[in-house]
């Protein structure tokens, strides 16, 4: 059952609040997990760490492959940036559980309507337990700003493809730019059942990728696809056949709206 919940850890509330009553055994402790009170463990930069890290790490440029290398740098600010609809409390969880604390600012957007124009109920609507729990609770890191838009088109979509999923998106970018993203920051789209390694999220703050460079950086093929991994329920459910290429990552610089006027598309553009 849900209701309100007092969690503690060697006497130390950790969670003081209310939980979903219908996410189940398995839900409750993922999300009771995720919500705790802790320290980013691996906040300190280890130049060693570091170098081993990017070591491990490829990237494809022009049809070849270079591994990545370590040269000092600071980490660069990520940001991240979904759809959200009805899913499951067991995978925002765990989602936020593998990138707490890494992400400067995490940017939703919920629409009233399905990708194919059907009414839906808005779920994480301001005052709901559901907002709280996603927007309130630091669920992505003590310093992590969760920001959430709600997305409204009752006019009819003109085009095929996914129009609406495209007009969602480039909300997000909007809601990057609100949360201060610059041309030197890096943003990954991607959606609320996907995700990237806690590894490589690092490799990506720290190491030397060509496409997040924006001295050189000249943004004709700036998109960063990340090859991933498949499984249905469980990660022991593993799929052999299926090949996933997402998520998207991409150079602040790139974006329309946070890099220079080069970059500004066309509404039809836009929304292709």
């Amino acid at each position: 059952s849900g209701g309100h919940l007092r969690y503690s850890i060697d006497g130390e509330y950790t969670y003081d609040g209310d939980l979903p009553a219908d996410i189940g055994e398995t839900g409750r402790t993922l999300l009771l997990s995720a919500l705790q009170k802790r320290p980013v463990w691996d906040q300190e930069l280890v130049p060693e760490l570091e170098k081993e890290r990017c070591d491990r790490y490829f990237v494809y440029q022009n049809y070849d492959s270079s591994t990545t290398t370590y040269k000092g740098r600071k980490r660069r600010r990520v940001f991240m940036g979904s759809l959200i609809a009805d899913d499951s409390w067991h995978t925002l969880a765990t989602i936020a559980m593998e990138t707490y604390g890494i992400y400067t600012a995490v940017a939703f957007v919920e629409s009233n309507r399905t990708q194919t124009g059907i009414p839906r109920k808005s779920r994480f609507v301001e005052g709901t337990l559901d907002h709280k729990l996603l927007v309130e609770s630091n669920l992505f890191g003590p310093e992590t700003e969760v920001l959430i838009e709600h997305f409204s088109h009752e006019e009819k979509v003109e085009g095929m493809g996914l129009i609406r999923e495209h007009m969602q998106r480039d909300r997000i970018l909007k809601l990057w730019k609100k949360a201060g993203m610059t041309p030197d920051d890096v943003g990954i789209l991607t959606d609320a059942d996907e995700t990237v390694s806690r590894d490589f999220l690092r490799a990506v703050q720290s190491c030397d990728f060509p496409q997040f460079d924006a001295e050189t950086e000249n943004c004709d093929t700036p998109k960063v696809a990340v090859a991933s991994m498949v499984f249905e329920g469980s990660p022991e459910c593993m799929t052999v056949t299926r090949k996933w290429m997402h998520p998207d990552i991409i150079l602040g610089k790139c974006i329309e709206g946070i890099g220079d006027d080069s970059f500004k598309l066309t509404d039809d553009e836009r929304h292709r």
